[in-house]
């Protein structure tokens, strides 16, 4: 099985309004069969984001909100 641009953690990174940036422990998947695509995640708000995954050959999206 192709893996490309698929993870199963997300890094867990803020920058602030002034630029300083703050790495945080990384976000695993709840479930081991959870790949993230967020390669090809949209920005749909100012605090949103929507992140597909691959869960059992299907897609799905998560919703990230800031």
């Amino acid at each position: 099985m192709n893996n490309s641009g698929k993870i199963s953690d997300l890094e867990h990174i803020r920058i602030s309004n002034d630029g300083t940036i703050h790495k945080g422990q990384p976000i695993k998947a709840q479930d081991k069969r959870i790949d993230f695509m967020p390669k090809y995640g949209k920005q749909t708000g100012p605090t949103e984001l929507i992140v597909p995954y691959s869960y059992k050959r299907n897609i799905s999206f998560a919703k990230v909100e800031l």
